[in-house]
């Protein structure tokens, strides 16, 4: 199993059309799986637009998620926090290093605006 970051969302999926099912063992015939994670997980839920793909957030989501994360945040809550993400379907949400706000209240954006 192996493990790819990518800069850009287009590489990652240029970078898996042209690796899925390609044959590395002829003899046994193995062929590579490849499966997107993580910070692809917006291409996964076909919301991906490349021009509009850091743009922020619209202020109305930016505000909810302030609005859930807010008491979490102002009681050093990092563990709950991290749960209400992953409740809202990013279980990649426990990988985060702790304490990193920014990315969590990021990634529950990212759901919302999916949603």
């Amino acid at each position: 199993m192996g493990f790819a970051l990518f800069t850009t969302p287009h590489f990652a999926i240029a970078a898996k059309d042209a690796l899925q099912e390609m044959v590395f063992d002829s003899e046994s015939k193995s062929v590579l799986h490849t499966e997107m994670a993580k910070k692809n997980l917006f291409v996964k839920r076909g919301i991906y637009m490349e021009s509009q793909m850091f743009q922020k957030a619209s202020p109305e989501i930016t505000s909810k998620v302030y609005s859930k994360l807010a008491h979490f945040q102002k009681n050093v809550d990092w563990d709950a926090a991290v749960q209400l993400v992953v409740k809202a379907t990013d279980p990649w949400a426990q990988s985060l290093p702790t304490n990193d706000w920014y990315r969590l209240h990021r990634s529950l954006e990212i759901i919302k605006a999916s949603l």
